[in-house]
């Protein structure tokens, strides 16, 4: 399945960004984007054919699996934040053991494209934040925004806020009220303030969606 997963999200990622790095506009990005594009090139026709046949079966085991459960329920990563070593903020990081264990929970649902969200539980002994993740049914996502919404408050008295803290959705929504339409019209009633926290919400549940999918069971992923 890791392999699967590398395949088809590696030639899909190089097909996509292909058009912005002709012309030698690559050199510009960091070292380690660079080495991971150029083993995505190394992908053939035949390895992107063979990994959606997996990607199949992986996806009839899974669909098995919500015939019994609501909810696949497994840690968000393998382990808690590593160090960033200060040579990463220049050149990159291309840590394959450490991503091993970063992306060990997320691989499934990310290749199968699954809802999934992520939710803090508590700390580690270093006071590290842990998540726990939750994978629901195809177009399941009501059913984990609920769940994670209730894992939410019943471990809020346990959460730490960290020394550096933005938040981002509450300056997004104070900024609603400078917001104008097609560069002309401000705001100027309830039902156009309710329209742009509309278009607010459904981009922060995308991005949940997107950064924060999850994977099945611990027993299936390490086989």
């Amino acid at each position: 399945m890791r392999i699967a997963h590398l395949v088809s999200i590696g030639s899909e990622s190089i097909r996509s960004l292909n058009p912005d790095i002709e012309d030698g506009k690559g050199v510009k990005l960091n070292y380690d984007t660079r080495t991971c594009m150029a083993l995505f090139r190394t992908f053939t026709a035949s390895d992107y054919v063979a990994a959606q046949c997996l990607r199949r079966r992986i996806m009839h085991h899974h669909l098995e699996i919500f015939k019994k459960v609501d909810v696949i329920v497994t840690p968000t990563t393998g382990m808690t934040a590593p160090k960033i070593p200060p040579s990463a903020l220049e050149n990159g990081e291309s840590n394959m053991q450490v991503s091993g264990y970063l992306m060990r929970f997320i691989l499934a649902a990310n290749l199968l494209g699954l809802p999934a969200i992520t939710v803090p539980v508590g700390h580690d002994k270093q006071g590290l934040p842990i998540g726990l993740q939750l994978i629901g049914r195809p177009w399941g996502e009501a059913t984990i925004l609920r769940l994670a919404s209730a894992i939410e408050e019943l471990c809020a008295e346990s959460r730490r806020k960290p020394a550096s803290f933005h938040d981002i959705l509450k300056t997004k929504l104070e900024s609603i009220d400078s917001l104008t339409v097609s560069g002309n019209r401000e705001l100027s009633s309830d039902s156009d303030a309710g329209f742009f926290s509309a278009m607010l919400l459904f981009t922060t549940l995308d991005i949940l969606e997107l950064t924060f999918i999850a994977i099945a069971y611990c027993n299936y992923v390490s086989n």
